[in-house]
């Protein structure tokens, strides 16, 4: 399936802070992977590209699609901020045994340290984001680029805290550039 030509816009855009802001089905992951192979073909180093999908399923799916890359990483944000944490010498096992996943999040600001230079982030689902993972990942991780995949339609994880809400503001920002 080819891409559509404003999908190719996105996938190939120099902007370095992108929304895209897309219903159901319009292509949104299909985009995201695309732009995922695009930046590691014209030369993103892998080891400096953090992928953040919103299921392990997803991540599986995702790496099959892009290939072996074994220093890239995709997968949800909380396994981002275990990978971290365990790579700066904290030992995660308690909270994975507790499954207390959103206290890496509290750790991580007790340990900046922890936090590795990202070129690029790429976000799925960045509508059901909370906003302690959207202020990890933006804030605190503070990538050079980033682009971020929603569909203000498809909130799905009220219940946990998710909205868009912050992606709606950052759409307002001049220096986002934001696909409807």
């Amino acid at each position: 399936m080819e891409l559509n030509d404003l999908q190719k816009v996105i996938v190939e855009t120099t902007e370095p802070k992108v929304l895209v802001n897309s219903g159901a089905a319009s292509g949104k992951t299909r985009c995201l992977t695309e732009r995922l192979k695009y930046i590691l073909e014209h030369g993103a180093d892998p080891a400096k590209v953090v992928c953040i999908t919103f299921t392990n399923a997803a991540a599986v799916e995702m790496r099959k699609r892009i290939g072996d890359y074994s220093s890239l990483f995709i997968g949800t944000v909380h396994a981002y901020c275990n990978r971290l944490l365990l790579m700066s010498g904290y030992d995660t096992s308690k909270l994975i045994q507790e499954e207390n996943f959103d206290e890496f999040f509290e750790i991580i600001k007790e340990r900046p340290w922890a936090i590795k230079e990202v070129d690029y982030l790429l976000l799925d689902e960045g509508q059901d984001s909370t906003e302690n993972e959207l202020y990890f990942m933006l804030d605190m991780v503070q990538p050079k680029n980033y682009m971020i995949f929603f569909d203000v339609k498809q909130v799905l994880y009220t219940f946990r805290g998710a909205s868009p809400a912050r992606l709606l503001e950052l759409t307002q920002d001049w220096d986002v550039m934001t696909y409807d």
